[in-house]
């Protein structure tokens, strides 16, 4: 399959924008359970004010944002080289929730990347991946340890983790879907592919739960 510079980069400015206008969308009802969100609105379709204005996104895109320019900068995702993205863009009226806020100060007092994580088991790590999923659509090996790693920087729970891999796969096989002009849901129906490959150890027990809620 040939596929055009052009092509690709409307995919990806896509996936980019699709996390930001859910994350506008989603901002007024976060922390809300599904079924209060069907009683109050059905299907929710249009931006509405919340704790910010509507159409305002969260520390969530932020963080994206801080993904796209490492993949820019690096030519690939570096952990290091995200770490201080995700510094240089803090705003903390963006909502971030309390523990990043511990990550920033070891961040700005020169810890590395690797040493400034707490266990949390949020899905915030999810959230940011998008962007890892397209770049590494075509190799999924390499996609599996980049979704760790930049999830890693925050969170380090096993949860934290799987959810990142798993968020980031469904962006990849959706990619795969669309430039082979085929309908990419259920996305889970193909997991197989995803299945085979090695994500980091403390990943692979924790990713089947992660599939059958993206199932639903």
């Amino acid at each position: 399959m040939t596929v055009t510079q052009e092509r690709l980069f409307d995919h990806f400015a896509g996936s980019a924008l699709g996390t930001f206008i859910g994350d506008a969308l989603g901002m007024p009802l976060e922390g809300w359970p599904p079924q209060a969100i069907r009683r109050r609105f059905g299907l929710l379709s249009e931006l509405i004010d919340g704790r910010f204005p509507a159409g305002h996104y969260t520390d969530d895109t932020e963080m994206m944002i801080s993904l796209l320019e490492t993949l820019v900068a690096a030519e690939g995702f570096d952990p290091a080289v995200a770490a201080r993205r995700f510094l240089a863009n803090f705003h903390p009226e963006r909502g971030y929730g309390g523990r990043i806020y511990g990550i920033m100060d070891l961040l700005a007092a020169g810890e590395p990347w690797d040493r400034v994580g707490t266990d949390s088991f949020g899905n915030g790590s999810a959230m940011r991946v998008a962007p890892i999923g397209f770049f590494y659509f075509d190799d999924l090996e390499q996609l599996d340890r980049a979704a760790a790693g930049q999830a890693a920087i925050t969170h380090t729970h096993p949860e934290g983790l799987a959810g990142a891999v798993v968020q980031a796969g469904a962006v990849a096989l959706a990619m795969r879907a669309g430039l082979e002009g085929r309908p990419s849901s259920p996305i889970v129906a193909q997991s197989r592919l995803y299945h085979m490959q090695s994500p980091p150890p403390d990943v692979r027990p924790r990713r089947g739960p992660h599939r059958r809620r993206l199932a639903d």
